[in-house]
């Protein structure tokens, strides 16, 4: 079935600036890029987000190709609260008028915060999926697309995760976007595709762990000592580069848009039910959340997606890349720091982070570089002992995609040149 979309199109972004919107926007705009798109002509893109994005004063990371893409005449940026309604709507107004064809919903708290309330994840990520989602519908949008990002791990043993596995939430904040997807999914009629990434990586990408983990290589030969990491060698940190990220959620804008709902439930369709954590908190926050997100006696269904490479990266295949790019000795925890880790891995995770910043200090103080656009510190989440594994097999089987990306030391290697190209980064 062919695509509804065609001529000159109208795209809205909200959210992701910190993540997939800049690497998105770039794209969009790439006229290398117009047989991915079909031959779609993009003729309006409006970004928004809460950042105040102004050259010199940004209160978020923007590099120079962003700014260059912002200044293309089709694309505009708006600052906003997307939580309060009023504001919501106007974004949807178009100026020209007219309705935006696609939208990408990025919003949610946590990506790259390490602690954030459960209160601000049910209103700004649950809640806001939900008003997103329903104000698309009101707007007769041709495709949108609700990103989750890669909170969604599975225990070190287990196969990588199918799109219809049952979801089981480690953390509250892996909680809170299963909810978004939900969210969005219980609004009826909505031309919706979810997506659950792997790491994203690719230059100037940076909230995933991927990137830090591997510019660490450069304190541990600053500090002279051995980078180890926790648990093994085995458990793996799957991925996806933007520049295949980007043409995969083309594909499921194409997907979306040509059929009705009902359609691409039937064929990419997953339920989406009701989850649990077991812990104090269940059933009196979570338990009581209502009609804003998605009420717990329903399971809503959708079409859902694992974007994700072929490369099924580890750590060890990481520490290798490590070890050969910065000529360190590289290994793994014993098993009494990994016991330890296993009770108070918070401790470990903040005495690990105190180090780096110390050592980040002295490297910038030493080499005289502007700035670290790559954070010198580790998530906690992101060192649990668990794994972040997708099949990607449903989107090559449904949307006849394949990802041409393997995240190698090269494409590592690519991603702390361009910094270094900016003083952002030692030479």
């Amino acid at each position: 079935m062919a695509s509804a979309l065609s001529g000159a199109i109208s795209v809205l972004i909200l959210g992701g600036t910190t993540h997939l919107s800049r690497p998105l926007l770039k794209w969009l705009l790439d006229p290398a890029q117009d047989a991915a798109r079909s031959s779609v002509e993009i003729k309006h893109i409006r970004l928004a987000d809460k950042f105040l994005i102004s050259n010199g004063t940004s209160t978020t990371y923007i590099e120079p190709d962003t700014w260059e893409a912002l200044k293309d005449p089709r694309v505009e940026y708006r600052q906003v609260n997307l939580n309060l309604a009023p504001s919501l709507s106007k974004v949807y107004d178009h100026p020209d008028g007219d309705s935006y064809d696609v939208v990408f919903d990025f919003t949610g708290e946590g990506v790259g915060q390490a602690d954030v309330p459960e209160e601000l994840l049910i209103e700004r990520t649950a809640k806001l999926a939900h008003s997103i989602a329903a104000e698309s519908l009101r707007r007769n949008v041709k495709a949108h697309i609700r990103d989750t990002v890669a909170f969604l791990t599975i225990d070190p043993s287990s196969p990588p995760a199918t799109e219809a596995d049952v979801v089981k939430p480690k953390t509250p904040r892996a909680y809170w976007w299963y909810e978004a997807e939900r969210a969005a999914a219980s609004v009826p009629g909505l031309p919706l595709a979810i997506t659950r990434s792997a790491e994203v990586v690719g230059p100037y990408v940076f909230h995933a762990s991927i990137p830090s983990r591997y510019a660490l290589g450069r304190v541990y030969a600053h500090l002279n000592e051995t980078y180890k990491l926790l648990w093994g060698p085995d458990l793996r940190v799957h991925t996806i580069h933007v520049d295949d990220w980007c043409p995969a959620a083309w594909k499921l804008v194409e997907f979306i848009s040509s059929r009705s709902r009902a359609e691409a439930d039937e064929q990419a369709g997953e339920a989406l039910p009701p989850v649990r954590m077991k812990d104090k908190l269940q059933d009196s926050l979570r338990e009581n959340v209502g009609e804003e997100c998605c009420p717990r006696t329903l399971t809503p269904r959708a079409p859902v997606f694992n974007l994700v490479d072929d490369t099924d990266l580890t750590q060890g295949k990481l520490l290798r890349m490590i070890g050969e790019a910065f000529g360190i000795q590289t290994g793994f925890t014993n098993a009494v720091i990994n016991a330890w880790a296993r009770v108070d891995l918070a401790s470990i995770v903040d005495d690990i982070n105190e180090k780096h910043a110390n050592a980040v200090a002295e490297i910038v103080q030493q080499t005289g570089i502007e700035d670290v656009a790559l954070k010198g510190w580790i998530d906690t989440e992101m060192l649990a002992n668990r794994s972040l594994a997708l099949s990607n097999a449903k989107a090559k089987r449904v949307l006849q995609w394949q990802p041409k990306v393997q995240v190698n030391r090269q494409r590592l290697d690519e991603i702390l040149d361009r910094i270094r190209e900016l003083n952002q980064f030692p030479k």
